[in-house]
């Protein structure tokens, strides 16, 4: 690896803000926020390039980082996002989508869509980007390509991560007149990857209550500012059972009770992180996106995210 980001670098008071500039400089335009004070922050990013092949390799302390429409718009980089993580574990989430990130574990995510990653303890990752172009070209679904898990336990995933543990380690010896013939492979281990997962996805994809699933999660994101919103007031727009509903939605991560839940925290977190709603109060986010007790909220919102809403408001300062 070779260019080095860190914060030892930044004088005392300002890790934060280098770190945010770091994490534009290494990455793409991205917005991140601390739950603790300056001098706990802690970041370090080692980069390297193979051709046309971005290696990243990321250490910090527990963060929220968000790439928003208005970072897309301010700088539009198309470039796909897949992650090793070493250590610590993260959520991601894109297009209605959650995945957890735990060590070993691949994910891939669109830099030209919105997203937000979640770290409530010290991580490590590894990170390779792609161009967006270049793999929209050679796997066409698009449903393949955000927020999506790459299976590494066996096959071409494991081949995959092998081939990525192995590079966060040695990238830079690699030979210079081998550095195209690296990237490459690399490239197609990573298509390998996402069509054998895809296979095994779309397999589940053709039974009808998965189509329902997803129909039932695009009506909630609808009304998740709706104090009323459950599973029997879904049921019931359906004109079905609940136990339908929780049938449709049981090869999900979490409940649909439980998704509703983390997706009206994460739309209030991103409205608390937003300047352009300093003039509302805290209270006045929570009760638009369907809360009705503010004291039960920040609970719940310090256990999702690690630290309290006016953490998130603060920043904005």
């Amino acid at each position: 690896m070779q260019k080095l980001f860190s914060t030892s670098d930044a004088p005392a008071g300002e890790r934060a803000s280098y770190w945010h500039d770091a994490l534009r400089g290494a990455f793409v335009q991205l917005d991140c926020t601390f739950c603790g004070a300056d001098e706990q922050v802690f970041g370090q990013i080692e980069t390297a390039r193979l051709a046309t092949v971005e290696l990243s390799r990321i250490a910090a302390t527990a963060q929220n980082v968000r790439r928003t429409r208005r970072g897309i718009a301010t700088a539009s980089a198309d470039r796909f996002f897949l992650n090793l993580q070493l250590e610590g574990q993260g959520v991601l989430l894109q297009d209605g989508r959650e995945l957890e990130m735990k060590p070993g574990g691949l994910t891939l995510f669109d830099t030209m869509r919105p997203y937000e990653l979640i770290f409530r303890e010290r991580f490590e990752g590894f990170v390779v980007s792609v161009p967006g172009e270049w793999l929209r070209r050679r796997i066409r679904d698009r449903d393949m390509l955000t927020a999506r898990e790459i299976a590494s336990g066996t096959g071409a995933g494991r081949l995959l991560r092998t081939m990525l543990t192995m590079l966060a380690s040695d990238a830079g010896t690699i030979e210079e007149e081998a550095v195209p013939s690296v990237a490459a492979s690399l490239e197609d281990m990573l298509v390998a990857g996402l069509l054998a997962s895809g296979d095994n996805r779309r397999g589940r994809r053709d039974d009808v209550a998965a189509r329902r699933g997803d129909r039932i999660r695009a009506f909630a994101a609808e009304h998740l500012c709706d104090p009323g919103l459950s599973v029997d007031t879904i049921a019931s727009s359906f004109g079905v059972a609940a136990s339908t509903i929780h049938r449709s939605f049981s090869d999900q991560a979490c409940s649909l009770n439980v998704w509703i839940w983390n997706e009206r925290l994460n739309r209030a977190r991103a409205d608390l992180g937003d300047p352009a709603m300093r003039g509302r109060t805290i209270t006045e986010i929570a009760f638009a996106w369907g809360f009705n007790d503010s004291g039960h909220f920040s609970r719940a919102f310090r256990r999702r995210f690690g630290c309290r809403p006016r953490d998130i408001r603060s920043a904005l300062h």
